[in-house]
């Protein structure tokens, strides 16, 4: 067969994420002619979905990586769609390129020492990361992209003013499939209780207050990613782990205290999605502890000093779960530590 006299095949590929559909008028014209701009809408998400990167668990060997120096940093989070660690010195936030450590830019924002933040992954849907913090003027949300390319705070997505001073931890809990499913949820003293706010408004959905939880005491939150698991910091119990059995969204129950006796403060934790590891900040010992989800000790690492596996009362931690590395805000040492 001669080749030659064949009519060549054109293989034309399209984007079809939001803005390719929108920004193209015939393209988009035809799409909602035919009804297909869900089907397209839907398919896009999926294929997002499916390409998440596998979660890397962390290690537990300890090894340092590296530190980067933050004078009075207290907190540390990691947005992948910004591709950036960053890093609150209230009133500013600091942003670091995730791969060189190098300093991107600052902002000003109306966060306090005493403030806790969390990023909200793909909060629109299209991969954009959201900034949310609790302040003595109320609960921030801000779209974090936009923020990079204006280096400024002022533009908010919302604000929650009602939670002015009350909030002691926060957690962003996301889902890639469907953003109507993204909740925070928000640690609120002296009550006390957990404030279920509706994402994408600051609305609140629900409280969780039937629990064993005692006043004064809230340190940090944390959500596992099926959003069925909370994990609560309290300075005077340690940890405690509530669980949400049925398919009402609401209805959560107690499930154990932990902690005591293997740390002494706690003061920030994160979670191990991969390992199903709970990793905590022990302020008055001057390291971290592991546990497992079920509240088993696993162990501890650190002591005081200013040395490069040493820390002074840390404060913040955060798990990039794309590479396994580990952040530790060492606040009195005015550095964050990083840990494969």
């Amino acid at each position: 067969m001669n080749n030659d006299d064949e009519e060549p095949v054109r293989l034309v590929l399209h984007e079809l994420g939001h803005e390719a559909i929108g920004t193209n008028p015939i393209h988009r014209s035809e799409l909602f002619n035919h009804d297909w701009s869900d089907i397209f809408s839907k398919f896009f998400i999926k294929m997002k979905r499916n390409n998440i990167k596998k979660k890397v668990p962390f290690s537990l060997n300890f090894d340092h990586v590296a530190s980067i120096q933050v004078s009075g940093v207290v907190d540390v989070r990691i947005s992948y769609s910004c591709h950036c660690i960053i890093a609150l010195e209230a009133p500013y936030f600091h942003c670091f390129d995730l791969t060189t450590h190098q300093k991107l830019f600052s902002f000003s924002s109306a966060a306090t020492y005493f403030s806790y933040f969390d990023i909200e992954r793909n909060y629109d849907g299209v991969s954009n990361d959201a900034l949310v913090y609790t302040s003595v003027y109320g609960i921030f949300k801000h779209d974090l992209t936009k923020i990079m390319k204006c280096q400024n705070a002022n533009d908010k997505i919302w604000i929650r003013e009602e939670y002015n001073d009350s909030a002691c931890g926060i957690a962003c809990s996301s889902h890639v499939d469907h953003v109507s499913k993204n909740v925070i949820f928000v640690a609120i003293d002296p009550e006390p209780y957990i404030a279920v706010l509706m994402a994408s408004t600051g609305e609140l959905l629900y409280k969780i207050d039937q629990l064993y939880l005692k006043p004064s005491g809230f340190c940090g939150i944390a959500v596992n990613d099926t959003q069925t698991e909370l994990f609560i910091a309290q300075a005077s119990e340690c940890m405690q782990k509530i669980k949400r059995h049925s398919q009402q969204v609401n209805q959560w129950t107690f499930q154990c205290l932990f902690g005591k006796g293997s740390v002494k403060k706690v003061y920030g934790l994160t979670i191990d999605h991969a390992s199903h590891h709970i990793i905590v900040c022990d302020r008055s010992s001057h390291g971290v502890g592991v546990f497992t989800e079920d509240g088993v000790f696993v162990k501890r690492f650190g002591s005081f000093g200013t040395g490069p596996n040493e820390f002074k009362n840390p404060t913040g931690i955060c798990l990039d779960e794309q590479t396994g590395l580990l952040y530790i805000v060492d606040v009195n040492n005015d550095r964050i530590q990083i840990f494969k």
